[in-house]
Order: C-alpha cells, then structure tokens, then sequence
C-alpha cells in the first residue's frame, strides 16, 4: 500500500508545473551596462556628451529564439551595449532588435558579429512570463541596483494596480502594478516573480513615497511581443482617440435625456484626435456608452477582469486593423459603431525623443526649433519667468487648437548667437514664428525650404511673429554674412538637422 501512494504521488507530481528555483532565475538575469549619447536641446548644433549607465534585463523565449527583455530607457541612444549573466565572468556585446518607447519595453540580443551569440545563451533558462497577480500578494524584485556588480533581490507586496502614466515617453498611459519592494536606479528591466513566473518588470520609482516602484504588468509585456511577433517589428499601440468628461453633473445627463438603462453611465465626447481609430466615427458631441459590451460608467470605468478600471484598458491589447465596437448616443438615438483600430502620430510631438538628435535650423544666429516634449523640458521654466505662458497653453491644447496636427509644428525662436549686426534680434526670443516674407511656415522643414528660396530671390528677409505686430527684418545679403560668421565663430559644423522632407 505504502509503494502504491508513493508511486500514485510520484504520478500526480508528474503533471503538477514545476516551480523555477530563486538560483535558476538568478542565471536568466542579465547585467547591462550601455554606453550612450545624452543630446543638448538648449544647444543642438553641439557634439552630444556620452553617459555610461547601467541596467537589467532577463532572458525570455520568443518565436523559439532567446532574446534578453529589458526597458527602453535602459537602452535609449545607446551606441553600445555590454551584457553579462549572474552566472558569467566575461562580457559579451549586444544590440538593440526592438525597442517600444511607448510602454518602456526592448528586446536586445548579442552581436554576433562581435562575438559568439551561443556562448552568451549556454546552458540558459528562460523565464516565462505569468499573468497579473493579485493584491497583496508577495513578489520577488531581481536585478542590479545602482551599478552594483553582484545580483540583488528584494521582497515586497503588491500594493496597487492602476492605469498610470510611463514616465519614459511622458504621454502614453498602461496599466501598471505598484509594489513596496525597494527599486532603485540599476534595478530597470529586472524581473519581478511570483511562483516561478514574471509578473513585471521594474521600470520606474515613486519619487514621493518610501520604498515604492512600478512594475510593467503582464499584459502589456504580451502586448509588446505578440506585437513584434505578427509581423518582426514593433507597430505601436493603436489611438482609440477620443477626448471626455465624465457625465457625472445630474443636470449634465438630464439635458441630454439618456434611457434609463444608461442613467448612470456614458462619457461626453469633446473632441476627436485627427487620424486616430475614433476618426470619421464617432462624432464630437455623442455619448459614448459602451466599448466590446462593456458598460462605461459616467467616471470613464468598466467592470473588467473582476474590478473597474478605465476604459480605455479594454483595447490596450488591439492590434492595428482589428475591429473595435462601441455604442454611442447621438440625437437621442443608440448607435452601434464598429471601426478598425488605427496607430496616429498625432500625440508625437509630446512624445520624449529618443534615439535621434534634436531638430533644429540655425541662420544668421537664430536658433528656430519645433515645439516639442524636449523642449518643453529644456524651457518651460524660462518661458513663464519671461511671461510666455501662451507657449504652455499652445502646447498642452495643441490638438484642441489644431496647431500641431497633421504636418503642423509650432516653430520657435529659443535662442541668439549675438554678433554685432545680429543683436537687436535678441528682443523675439521665445515668440512663435509664423511667416517668413509673407509665406506661413507649416514645420521646420518647410521653414528650412521657404527660407533659403527667399535667400535666394528676395533683397530682404522679414520674420514675423505670432501676436506681434514688429517684425523682424534683415538684408538678405547681410543674413548670409552673418550666418558664415556664426558659424565660423562658434564652430558649428551643422546649421541644421530636419527630421523629414517638406512634401505639400
């Protein structure tokens, strides 16, 4: 009898998962070391400095092929690349196969080129990734803090999970988990675990609270590979596109006279982003009341995966051409919609720029940029110290106001190279550029086309700012003297760098 249960636990065992240990998981974590360029937005035309910082990564398995996950930030305007595992002396290089500003998420591998790339993943275990794990549940945060040179791990719960915004593009909001397990500088891109499994990755600190980090969750870790998976290369999440208020105001829902089955749901469309899946659908105006069945609360909610979290997370996982369904009220009737999921660009321009140098023209020693995320960072405080808060207000209303839509910039006026004959200019930093001889400029690329044509065939140049009624006029003659001088005297090797071609 006894011979029987031990054979009969012995056969049940079989079938049970088996639990990674802490050492197994240990060796499929990578230390990351990346040297990169940090460019200047207060002064682009220069060399960018060179920073050397570290990371973590681990190992995962994609398509039959191991590849090392870690953050985007970790990797950003990398120029290399140096990994090593737990269980590892030397150093291999490695380089950047596909990177997701958007959700902080990249896949490196090793060069071969460089060096051996079985070597690397010899005898490798690769760690699966789990599914969201509940509240108040322990967690295992692996990686290498503050440039430390041995594997570090530290426990905490799971306190929290939340839509919230990932601080490495500043714009795109997911889903996050947040734990009071210690991550520190080092720590990004290591592998959180529960019962063998990843359940995010470390990725960002909450700077205002003790021992508090972030974690990318399961579904957006999917997202991110099936994504790559489809078709070998990242697309990006798609843009439902809509802009809304609660309906939560009781005078607000009687005015618009909802059924009464929707009496305490629905959002108010205010506004639609251009090319975005929404786009030609839904309509400014409508109620929208619904979203793949799920009912919106009138405080944007839907009862999803057991709990109410924003709508939005609903079609966080769509890819590009798949069908999204909604329900609308618009004109006291119920509408069911249904339109293929889009990508937009629309929101890049407050998008971190990462990757590729700084847009900018330098002429006759002004300095014109587009407005931009980086720039924000770069001048904000300058602007407001210099009453310029109609920048702020141009940039944060941007899609409202339809300044920088479609092949729109708002281009502006940061800075002066002061010669002798150029100074009097000084007095239009920080205005918004708008017409050059009369021509209104669309982006920086077409500034760069319109200007060297009116270099060519005009006796003056006249740059006119927005809310100015002075302009600024230079011989065109004299502009071309002055710009060779500037560059000459500050050693610019580069008046400009364009980031697409003018077509109209």
């Amino acid at each position: 009898m006894k011979f029987f249960l031990v054979i009969l636990f012995q056969f049940f065992d079989f079938f049970q998962p088996k639990k990674v240990s802490i050492q197994e998981v240990q060796n499929s974590v990578v230390k990351i070391e990346v040297n990169s360029f940090r460019y200047s937005y207060e002064k682009p035309w220069m060399q960018p400095n060179i920073s050397r910082e570290g990371g973590t990564g681990f190992i995962i398995e994609l398509k039959g092929k191991k590849l090392i996950l870690t953050n985007a930030h970790v990797v950003s305007n990398a120029f290399q690349i140096r990994v090593r595992r737990n269980d590892q002396r030397e150093y291999f290089f490695a380089k950047v196969k596909y990177i997701a500003h958007d959700c902080d998420l990249a896949l490196i591998d090793i060069d071969e080129k460089l060096n051996p790339r079985e070597e690397f993943y010899k005898n490798s275990k690769s760690l699966e990734i789990g599914d969201v794990p509940k509240l108040n549940t322990p967690v295992i945060v692996i990686g290498y803090p503050i440039g430390g040179e041995k594997v570090s791990i530290t426990q905490g719960i799971v306190s929290r999970i939340d839509m919230d915004t990932y601080s490495h593009s500043g714009v795109d909001s997911h889903l996050v988990i947040q734990v009071d397990a210690a991550i520190n500088p080092g720590n990004s891109g290591g592998p959180a675990i529960q019962e063998g499994k990843v359940i995010g990755v470390a990725f960002q600190i909450l700077r205002t609270g003790q021992n508090l980090g972030y974690l990318i969750p399961p579904p957006v870790i999917k997202k991110f590979l099936k994504d790559i998976s489809l078709d070998n290369q990242y697309d990006g999440y798609i843009e439902l596109g809509v802009l809304d208020q609660p309906l939560d105001n009781p005078m607000m829902k009687s005015f618009f006279n909802l059924p009464e089955e929707y009496k305490d749901y629905g959002v108010l469309v205010y506004d639609i982003l251009p090319g975005s899946s929404a786009d030609g659908y839904i309509e400014k105006g409508d109620i929208l009341l619904e979203i793949e069945n799920y009912k919106i609360t009138d405080q944007r909610e839907v009862f999803f995966n057991g709990e109410y979290r924003n709508y939005i997370e609903v079609i966080d996982n769509f890819e590009k051409g798949e069908t999204i369904r909604v329900k609308v009220f618009r004109k006291n009737k119920i509408l069911n919609l249904e339109f293929p999921a889009k990508i937009t660009n629309v929101l890049d321009f407050q998008r971190k720029n990462y990757d590729k140098p700084p847009e900018y023209i330098l002429y006759g020693g002004l300095l014109f940029q587009p407005l931009t995320s980086d720039l924000m960072s770069t001048y904000s405080s300058t602007w407001l110290s210099n009453n310029r808060s109609d920048i702020l207000f141009f940039y944060y209303h941007a899609i409202q106001n339809k300044t920088n839509v479609g092949n729109k910039q708002l281009i502006i006026f940061t800075q002066l190279l002061v010669n002798s004959k150029n100074r009097y200019a000084k007095d239009y930093q920080h205005q918004i550029l708008e017409t050059i001889n009369g021509i209104a400029v669309d982006n920086l690329s077409h500034m760069w086309k319109v200007l060297n044509q009116e270099l060519q065939k005009n006796p003056r140049i006249e740059f006119r700012f927005k809310e100015n009624k002075m302009p600024l006029i230079f011989n065109a003659e004299d502009l071309k003297k002055i710009h060779q001088e500037i560059l000459s005297n500050y050693s610019i090797y580069k008046d400009h760098v364009l980031r697409n071609s003018y077509e109209n």
